[in-house]
C-alpha cells in the first residue's frame, strides 16, 4: 500500500513539476520561407495590402467552405468548423509601401489560442518578379506546448507559414491571368503625316524584340535628355524587314521631333531623318507589347477581307503612347499599330 502511495505522489511531483516547467517556458518559435511570385512588386504588394484580396487566394478561407468573415478596416475576424484555426483575429501593424507589411494574429484552435507576429518582406528582381520573405514568430497556449514537448508542436508551430506559402501559388495564378489579360481592336485606314525623328537602328531575334526595343528606346530617350534634345509625341518602332522565317527583325527606334527642328549629330548611331507620309491600317492593342503580333495578324485578316493592299516590306510601325508612364501591370499598356494599306489599282478614282 505504501508502495502504491509512493508511485502516486511521484506522478504528482512529476506532473506538477512538469506542468511548472511547461507554464514557464515562453512558448515562442520562429519560422521563415522565401518564394518568388512572377509579377511585379507593387501588384503582388497591391494583393497583399487588404484583406478583401486575402480572401480571394489563402487557403485558410478558399479551401474551407464552413469559414464566415468579418472584414473592417485593417481587422479581419473568422469563424471556422476547422479544430486547427476554429475563430481568428488578424490586424495590420505596420505598412511600409510596396516594401513591408506586418499584422498580429490571434487564432483559438482545439489546443488553445495562439499569438503571432508576421511579417512579409517585399524585393523585386531584375525579371520584374518579386521575393517574398516571410518571417512569424508563434507564441503556443499551454497545451500546444505540451504537443510541441511530445514533438507534435510543429501543426502549430508552422500552420500559418505553411498556408501563406503554398497560397502564394495561388496569388501567383491570379495576378499573372491579369497580367495577361488583352484586347486588339481594328480602328480603320488612317494617313500618317510626314514628320521629323531622331532614330537609331538595330537589330533582334523574335525573341528578344520587345527587350531590344525597350532598351533602344531608352537609350534614344537619354540621349535626347543629355543633349537637351526636345521630343514631341510617343516612342516609335519601325520593322523593316523579318527575315529567317520570322525569326530575325531588321527594325529602327524612333522619338518624334518638333517640325522644322535642326540639330547636327556627332554620334553616327543616331540620326535624324523624315519619315514621309503614308496610308495606313490602324489597329490598337491594350495588354503587354509580347501580343503585338496577333494584332498584326487582326490586321492582316481585316486587310483581306476587304481586298485592301497592303506590303510588309515598306514598315510595319508601332507605337507605345505610355511608354513613359508605363503603368505596373501589363495588361494596361497600350500600343497602336500601322500597317502600310493601299486601295487596289482598279478601285482608284482616276
Amino acid at each position: 500500500m505504501k508502495l502504491l502511495k509512493y508511485v502516486i505522489y511521484l506522478i504528482l511531483l512529476l506532473g506538477i513539476g512538469g506542468a511548472i516547467l511547461i507554464s514557464t517556458d515562453e512558448g515562442v518559435y520562429t519560422t521563415s520561407e522565401v518564394k518568388t511570385v512572377s509579377a511585379p512588386q507593387e501588384m503582388v504588394y497591391d494583393a497583399l495590402k487588404n484583406w478583401e484580396n486575402w480572401e480571394n487566394w489563402h487557403k485558410r478561407w478558399t479551401e474551407d467552405p464552413t469559414t464566415s468573415l468579418h472584414n473592417e478596416s485593417k481587422v479581419l475576424e473568422w469563424a471556422s468548423n476547422n479544430e486547427m484555426y476554429e475563430k481568428g483575429r488578424i490586424e495590420f501593424t505596420k505598412n511600409i509601401p510596396y516594401k513591408t507589411l506586418e499584422f498580429d494574429a490571434e487564432i483559438q484552435t482545439s489546443s488553445g489560442i495562439m499569438n503571432q507576429h508576421n511579417k512579409i518582406g517585399l524585393k523585386e528582381n531584375k525579371n520584374k518578379e518579386t521575393t517574398v520573405n516571410w518571417e512569424s514568430e508563434v507564441t503556443l497556449s499551454f497545451w500546444q506546448k505540451v504537443s510541441a514537448r511530445l514533438g507534435k508542436g510543429d501543426k502549430y508551430i508552422n500552420s500559418e507559414t505553411d498556408l501563406f506559402i503554398s497560397s502564394l501559388n495561388t496569388l501567383d495564378s491570379i495576378l499573372n491571368d491579369k497580367m495577361n489579360e488583352h484586347n486588339s481592336e481594328i480602328v480603320g485606314l488612317t494617313e500618317l503625316p510626314e514628320r521629323n525623328y531622331i532614330h537609331t537602328a538595330t537589330a533582334s531575334n523574335k525573341a528578344n524584340f520587345i527587350s531590344t526595343a525597350t532598351q533602344k528606346i531608352n537609350e534614344l530617350y537619354d540621349y535626347t535628355e543629355k543633349y537637351g534634345i526636345p521630343i514631341k509625341g510617343v516612342p516609335e518602332i519601325i520593322i523593316h524587314k523579318r527575315e529567317n522565317n520570322n525569326r530575325n527583325f531588321l527594325f529602327s527606334v524612333a522619338l518624334p521631333l518638333p517640325d522644322e527642328y535642326e540639330l547636327d549629330l556627332d554620334n553616327p548611331e543616331m540620326v535624324i531623318g523624315t519619315f514621309e507620309e503614308r496610308p495606313t491600317l490602324k489597329t490598337t492593342l491594350k495588354g503587354n507589347y509580347k501580343f503585338w503580333e496577333e494584332t498584326l495578324e487582326l490586321g492582316l485578316e481585316y486587310l483581306d477581307k476587304q481586298r485592301l493592299e497592303y506590303s510588309l516590306d515598306d514598315g510595319i510601325i508601332i507605337k507605345w503612347p505610355n511608354f513613359k508612364e508605363q503603368p505596373v501591370n501589363p495588361a494596361e499598356w497600350l500600343t497602336e499599330l500601322y500597317i502600310p494599306a493601299y486601295e487596289p489599282e482598279t478601285l482608284k478614282i482616276p
